[in-house]
């Protein structure tokens, strides 16, 4: 599936183009090509006339030191916040650095509120320090999200990296837990060469979206994208499609394309890759 975030079309605005597939272990090796076709929509919006209630998880690992040096990630969480409509809340949270008493593996760094300013400086003071226990942290977001019985309730988590070896186990968790609540996690991979598998079948298995940055300087349009789809609703892109020639081997590849979206006789190009797991 490609996931685009807009609004009021149907399956014939959109469509797949130029798709490529390479081992996840060298990218930048193609080993076949393919053609997809857009077999449906799903249009997914918030409920009509209820507040939005984020809980905004930012991975402050000591890598994010490296993949993120000029911590474009703190103003692509700005971008987001700043797209909260009147009433919205959002609470900013972080892993990786230390942890807020009561809490598995996060801080708080804020605590739910519709004031823009205190959300702002609250994700100035992400970092960059220690390992990721990132399904430890979603675990927290879920709690704090029950605490408050939100109407349209949505975890955003950004990281650069796998969970810790010790926290891989709670990704069943952290499912169970967000589809009971009825909350979609919206997952953010950061880099190059590194296996966002558990990203996206997290985004999946919640009705969320994933989406990769290959740098910093993604993040902006990403997460303004997301503000965009949980404030004013969203649209799934489900397609079908064939490679040829056929992968044989197994392994884990990398599928790239672009779909696109014509609106109004205007056409916009949106880059989408996906890691497929061929046994």
């Amino acid at each position: 599936n490609g996931n685009l975030i807009t609004g009021g079309v149907t399956a014939a605005n959109f469509a797949f183009k130029d798709i490529t597939v390479a081992l996840a272990a060298t990218p930048g090796t193609l080993v076949t090509g393919g053609t997809a076709n857009v077999t449906s929509i799903d249009i997914i919006q918030p409920t009509a006339g209820k507040q939005v209630t984020l809980a905004l998880d930012f991975d402050s690992s000591g890598s994010m030191g490296d993949n993120d040096p000029s911590r474009l990630r703190v103003s692509a969480g700005k971008q987001l916040v700043s797209l909260l409509k009147a009433g919205d809340q959002a609470a900013i949270m972080d892993f990786g650095a230390e942890t807020t008493t009561g809490l598995r593996a996060s801080r708080l760094l804020q605590d739910f509120t519709s004031d823009k300013t205190l959300l702002e400086k609250a994700i100035d003071r992400v970092t960059a320090s220690g390992g990721t226990p990132l399904f430890s942290s979603l675990l927290d977001a879920l709690d704090l999200l029950k605490r408050q019985s939100p109407s349209n309730p949505v975890v955003v988590v950004l990281t650069d990296g796998e969970a810790d070896k010790d926290d891989v186990g709670f990704f069943d968790d952290v499912v169970k837990q967000a589809n009971s609540q009825s909350t979609p996690i919206f997952t953010v991979g950061l880099g190059r060469n590194i296996d966002f598998t558990q990203l996206q079948k997290l985004a999946n298995d919640t009705s969320g979206v994933f989406a990769e940055a290959a740098d910093a300087t993604a993040l902006n349009i990403i997460f303004e994208d997301i503000g965009f789809g949980i404030t004013q609703g969203r649209v799934v892109v489900n397609g079908e499609g064939r490679f040829t020639p056929p992968l044989t081997k197994s392994g884990k590849y990398v599928v790239v394309g672009v779909l696109v979206t014509t609106i109004g006789g205007v056409s916009k190009d949106t880059i989408f890759n996906l890691t497929v797991d061929v046994k």
